[in-house]
């Protein structure tokens, strides 16, 4: 049996210290050490912040890094801008536009949906119904209300037949949107959203309610869906495949306000869509030397490109940037020329007052900041002319294929596979200036209003031609 150990007694000294531990003054002391560390960091937070803090707002470095490649450069300007009020129609071209977290305001509001064959309601995209892009959305911001007609080319393909117009509230109110018809969890590309069946204006004297009109139009009967504003769901988030390059320096704020749930209404991914004119212009010359080749091939050493209309083709300008759906065409000029495909290299644009680059203190003044974060991979939509609804499959997919095969979904990013596709255009976040009592700002663009970029660095830019 073991020996028991006696209880010993604590020492006189032992007994001192634990007697002083509990003391006024060693636990006045302690408590005076605690504060004064809690002092010490507040102040450095709040008071004299260090020069490594990471600030709010500022979506990283004030200034592009030292490393090799990256660099903010003033050049070009806004050309042209595009709203899609309707998801695969007709797009509508403006002079100016107020951006939201989610894009640009009414873009992709409306979209039209059948019943599939296992009796669900599906969207339709100019994928399935190229006459869509023939359903030309007005918009009447005075009386309140999209109007809807047919385009001049659909209606000499409707040999007489006069469809008239139809129309629905432009901004319905929430009373009024919870009046229409819902459609719940619309199938969209990887996510949900959720809709309503959209009326005519109250009071109006329209024979055919927006969705009969289409239906009459295409023939088999289909809803127009207004996207639910009063719904709680928000759209996924989609992957940032091309994340900033100096996201080390972002704060937790702009990290999670980059990548959060932004909400999108009937955009397919992404808020916005951002191509240059220069790039279009690359196409169009691929296009043409490939239909001047005197050996039959592509212009540029590879093999023929069958199926190019040498007819519809004859004159390369047709192919037009309608074709690309892009909400926000740039372009370099002489001072400031940009190079075709400059966008791809881009993470950073800011948009300036046009003849005004600057403020009374020296500073850019900002009218609004995108975040480019993918590349944007073409599919059969781009097969489809916006004038005539007919289909090309060899024009521009045959030329991209040739020239501009890219990873848009990065490898080693969650829902990147690493596989290269025929890609036109750089998706874009729009990013906040700033905050008050009615939410987040994010600015507005207008034609002719200046670019500024930040390039990425050349060891995180696969672009090959740039280096």
């Amino acid at each position: 049996m073991p020996a028991k150990i006696p209880f010993l007694s604590a020492s006189e000294s032992l007994q001192q210290q634990m007697a002083e531990s509990k003391s006024y003054t060693r636990i006045s002391a302690q408590i005076y050490v605690f504060l004064l560390i809690i002092t010490i960091g507040l102040l450095r937070k709040y008071i004299f912040p260090s020069s490594a803090s990471k600030a709010d707002r500022t979506y990283g470095g004030v200034s592009a890094s030292t490393a090799p490649g990256a660099k903010d450069e003033t050049l070009g300007e806004v050309a042209e801008i595009y709203i899609y009020p309707i998801k695969s129609c007709a797009g509508v071209s403006v002079r100016d536009a107020s951006l939201t977290g989610q894009g640009f305001d009414l873009d992709r509001r409306w979209m039209v949906v059948r019943t599939s064959k296992d009796a669900k309601l599906e969207k339709i995209s100019l994928r399935e119904e190229p006459r869509l892009t023939l359903i030309q959305p007005v918009i009447d911001s005075p009386s309140n209300t999209l109007k809807l007609r047919l385009t001049a080319i659909a209606h000499k393909q409707a040999k007489g037949i006069d469809m008239g117009e139809t129309e629905t509230p432009l901004r319905p109110t929430a009373t009024e949107l919870s009046t229409w018809g819902e459609v719940p969890a619309i199938s969209m590309y990887g996510d949900f959203a959720d809709g309503r069946v959209a009326a005519l204006p109250s009071g109006s004297m329209r024979k055919l309610s927006p969705s009969e009109w289409i239906s009459d139009f295409l023939g088999y009967p289909v809803l127009l869906v207004h996207f639910d504003t009063t719904s709680s769901t928000a759209r996924n988030a989609f992957p940032i495949f091309k994340p900033p390059s100096d996201a080390g320096a972002w704060s937790t704020n702009d990290r999670e306000e980059l990548h959060r749930k932004r909400g999108i209404e009937f955009q397919d991914e992404y808020p916005l869509l951002v191509a240059s004119q220069e790039s279009l212009t690359f196409v169009r010359e691929q296009l043409s030397v490939a239909m001047d080749s005197a050996d039959g091939g592509d212009g540029r050493g590879g093999r023929t490109i069958t199926g190019i209309d040498a007819d519809k083709w004859s004159d390369p300008a047709t192919l037009s940037m309608a074709r690309f759906r892009p909400n926000v065409v740039v372009k370099g000029n002489v001072e400031n020329p940009i190079g075709a495909f400059s966008e791809d290299s881009w993470e950073r644009l800011w948009v300036l007052p046009a003849g005004s680059a600057a403020s009374d203190d020296g500073e850019e003044v900002t009218k609004a900041m995108l975040q480019l974060v993918a590349r944007c991979q073409r599919c059969l939509l781009t097969a489809v002319d916006p004038i005539t609804a007919e289909k090309d499959p060899s024009v521009p997919l045959k030329l991209l294929n040739r020239s501009r095969m890219r990873v848009k979904k990065t490898a080693g990013i969650e829902g990147g596979n690493g596989r290269a596709g025929p890609c036109f255009g750089m998706y874009a976040i729009p990013l906040p200036l700033s905050s008050g009592e009615s939410g987040e700002s994010y600015g507005e663009l207008k034609v002719g209003d200046g670019i500024r970029v930040r390039w990425r660095p050349y060891e995180l830019d696969d672009e090959p031609n740039r280096k």
